[in-house]
């Protein structure tokens, strides 16, 4: 299974109850179309929710989303080859997730991109920021980067001097799939 990645804006901060629904409905989607619903990650503000699911190919991932209920006019974006480290990886090292944004004026490729994420090593050891999926939009102008740090100004920090113009820096909430979730 590959993962797929989709982007969520709403115009009313999202509810608990809402947010909770939501997540059921993913999570029941997912399993009735052979998919596998990993982990959503909001906003603090509430308008904003990037979701990985792990599916055979894009038709059934897409599917399990249209099922629970996001929006025709949500963003499918896909991870750029031979950036995703491990999205599972540990989520007690005291770190947080952190998404960056940044978009180009004319469209990127996919793997310079990547490549200037990971341009500071000894920064990112530094600021203990651990790198994560860089994903693309359809028309390599925009990328979302995630990572796990102390907090969103490690990142901004790691990247001060690099050449990657990150626009918005903003650390998340990780929601895990209810159904998976020990209790």
């Amino acid at each position: 299974m590959q993962d797929f990645y989709l982007e969520q804006v709403f115009m009313a901060p999202l509810t608990p109850a809402m947010e909770r629904s939501l997540l059921t409905r993913l999570a029941a989607c997912a399993d009735a179309h052979h998919a596998q619903w990993r982990d959503c990650l909001l906003d603090d503000e509430r308008h904003r929710l990037v979701c990985r699911i792990a599916a055979a190919d894009l038709p059934t991932a897409y599917a399990a989303a249209q099922c629970s209920g996001f929006g025709a006019d949500a963003t499918w974006l896909s991870a750029v080859p031979g950036t995703t480290t491990d999205p599972d990886r540990d989520v007690r090292e005291g770190l947080v997730d952190v998404l960056a944004e940044c978009r180009w004026e004319v469209p990127t490729a996919a793997s310079a991109a990547a490549h200037r994420q990971h341009a500071c090593g000894w920064c990112l050891d530094a600021l203990r920021v651990q790198p994560g999926p860089v994903i693309t939009c359809a028309g390599g102008r925009r990328r979302l980067a995630l990572f796990r740090a102390p907090d969103a100004e490690a990142v901004r920090n790691a990247y001060r001097r690099a050449s990657v113009p990150f626009e918005r820096v903003v650390a998340l909430r990780r929601i895990a799939n209810p159904l998976t979730t020990a209790t």
